[in-house]
């Protein structure tokens, strides 16, 4: 059996694997996780499932598998969380992914020109973060939290996803969880930024104002227009 973790890229799905893993003992498989030296820090965490299982073999077994995604069409009707954050902050913390982590040769741009792709991207298979908050949103069988709610009350929201969606779990664990900021000092490349808002001292205007235009119907719609 699978129970996704399902996210728009830099959402929150990170420390929700570890929360889990924290009060439930489950690691976590990232079927998009990049095999290079960044990721020691997470590896480091002891939250990451290796394994060689295909996804409909994992999905055909008794033994429970959480598997983190960003990806838009997952199969068939499996439980997910589904992290929700505010599209400013996400897409803010995404451009900075890009040019610090993923973009090795420097071929994608100034910061500025990252985020713009990001903004009207339409090929990717997480889709625009609109397309991917209304797909896992209005998916059956999917418990939403709110990244600002994680942060405030890691053990509360994972803990309430679960209930919501009957999962057969033992009882959560008395284990302590670390607080985003010291995840922060130790990873800061993963655990970027835990600040709700953020976004205001970095969005540039004319960007904004692209993004309003592209994609403000889905901000107001999942409660995050100012």
């Amino acid at each position: 059996m699978i129970v996704w973790i399902a996210s728009y890229p830099r959402s929150g799905s990170t420390f929700c694997r570890l929360v889990v893993n924290r009060l439930y003992g489950f690691q976590s498989k990232g079927i998009e996780d990049p095999r290079t030296k960044w990721t020691s820090p997470v590896h480091a965490l002891g939250i990451i499932q290796i394994n060689d299982l295909s996804i409909e073999e994992m999905e055909e077994t008794d033994e429970l598998y959480f598997l983190k995604t960003h990806n838009l069409q997952q199969l068939g009707g499996a439980p997910a969380f589904y992290l929700l954050r505010d599209a400013r902050d996400s897409l803010i913390s995404y451009a900075h992914y890009v040019k610090d982590v993923l973009d090795n040769d420097n071929s994608a741009g100034d910061l500025h020109t990252v985020l713009r792709n990001l903004i009207l991207e339409k090929r990717s298979p997480y889709g625009r973060w609109s397309d991917n908050a209304d797909h896992w949103t209005n998916r059956a069988n999917t418990a939403v939290i709110r990244f600002e709610d994680l942060i405030a009350s890691p053990r509360q929201q994972v803990i309430s996803a679960v209930e919501a969606l009957g999962l057969n779990l033992p009882p959560p664990s008395d284990t302590g969880i670390e607080a985003f900021a010291k995840l922060h000092s130790t990873a800061p490349l993963i655990f970027r930024s835990g600040n709700p808002g953020g976004w205001r001292d970095e969005f540039p205007a004319e960007l904004l104002d692209l993004f309003y235009n592209e994609q403000g119907d889905a901000l107001r719609r999942h409660g995050y227009m100012d």
